[in-house]
């Protein structure tokens, strides 16, 4: 498939969240990076042209968002350092990043303030899920870190095989994105240990031995 025919909007479509940013963003840079040489300036021009339309779906997906949590941080990015490849008439939403922010706050204070409740009651049920809530919320906004650490937290109050997979799932999608790799090999490990698990015992119990 040549640039001509590339379907960005087919191409996106295939993706979402965090992935959907991480795709976009890759054709972005690669389009405005000066250093990539192209076998002629028509080839260099609808590279250029491709990154333009990838940062205009990116900031139309952030401002989509506007009733869930909002990634202002990848939207400050989009505005400031690719500023000069948006269009001419193109203005930063302040309006929008100031209520996103505000909005952001109150829920993150919010989930800190449900999950030292769920401490406080020592049910490890509800204390799992306000670690994978605070999780989620981080991974959102584009806070991989905080993300990782919170969805790793949450693996001392899974009680289920099920709760376990759900935990590395979460720990290696997050680790994906800050490629690290190793942890990312670490929890496929635990991964498949505990998808094995139920079929080890369910064996196990048909045993007539």
């Amino acid at each position: 498939m040549g640039l001509e025919s590339f379907d960005l909007d087919a191409f996106a479509a295939k993706y979402a969240g965090e992935n959907r940013v991480r795709h976009l963003m890759y054709i972005v840079e690669y389009g405005i990076n000066p250093q990539h040489v192209f076998e002629n300036h028509d080839k260099r021009e609808l590279v250029v042209q491709l990154a333009k339309d990838a940062l205009r779906l990116l900031l139309s997906d952030v401002e989509a968002s506007k009733t869930t949590t909002v990634n202002t941080t990848l939207y400050r990015d989009l505005t400031t350092k690719f500023k000069e490849y948006l269009p001419l008439d193109y203005h930063p939403d302040v309006t929008f990043v100031d209520t996103a922010t505000r909005a952001n706050a109150a829920r993150h204070e919010r989930l800190e303030q449900e999950l030292n409740s769920y401490k406080s009651s020592m049910i490890k049920e509800s204390i799992r899920i306000g670690y994978n809530d605070l999780g989620e919320f981080y991974y959102r906004t584009g806070d991989l870190a905080n993300a990782l650490r919170s969805f790793i937290q949450a693996r001392d109050y899974c009680t289920t095989e099920k709760h376990l997979v759900d935990m590395c799932f979460n720990v290696i999608k997050a680790s994906i994105h800050l490629k690290n790799y190793t942890n990312v090999n670490n929890y496929l490990v635990k991964l498949e240990q505990s998808i094995a698990a139920p079929s080890s015992s369910s064996a196990a119990d048909s045993d007539p031995t």
